[in-house]
């Protein structure tokens, strides 16, 4: 892995070109921006886009709710069964308050998916790519001799791209939207 970040960070350096004298301290902020990347993927990983997440709190909300109507539908002997397996035993919550426990889950769960705001429009970017062209813009802007174009092949897309390949594994990714939004922001 060293000599892959070590590769990542020679080809990083090669496509910025710094000045000379420059190309100590181009090298170190390399470094550091594969580092923040590495950091800013470990704490997206796992993360849920709106749309997903708004699926599953449905489909929460549509168990628990069909969960209650079963409970509920259940002869009392049965239903007794189904309390006490459910119940805390230090608590003793009789069987109304836990039916009424599920159904106030229910209506948080519900408010929750109408809050979750889902945007319109095209598929959203991978905050990877975001950040990795963010962290180009800011290495060319501050050691290249020209300023960061979105020209195919140019030097922006191309480091960006060696960023993310730094950071993801994945090898010739399209950069494009990321860098063309990165330099707007």
């Amino acid at each position: 892995m060293a000599s892959n970040k070590r590769c990542i960070v020679d080809r990083a350096l090669e496509g910025i070109q710094p000045a000379r004298g420059q190309e100590a301290a181009c090298r170190a902020e390399i470094e550091v921006a594969c580092k923040h990347l590495e950091y800013l993927r470990d704490y997206f990983e796992g993360w849920l886009t709106p749309g997903v997440l708004k699926e599953d709190m449905r489909d929460l909300a549509k168990s628990l709710r069909t969960t209650i109507k079963r409970i509920k539908s259940l002869p009392p002997p049965d239903r007794e069964l189904v309390f006490r397996a459910l119940r805390n035993h230090a608590t003793r919550i009789e069987p109304k308050a836990l039916l009424a426990q599920l159904e106030t889950l229910r209506q948080r769960v519900e408010l929750l998916k109408k809050s979750l705001v889902v945007p319109k429009g095209g598929q959203r970017l991978d905050p990877m790519k975001l950040f990795a062209a963010h962290y180009a813009n800011e290495l060319l802007l501050r050691f290249a001799n020209k300023s960061p174009t979105l020209t195919p092949e140019g030097p922006y897309l191309v480091l960006a791209g060696i960023l993310y390949e730094g950071v993801t594994g994945k090898e010739g990714t399209d950069m494009r939207r990321a860098c063309a939004r990165a330099r707007t922001s």
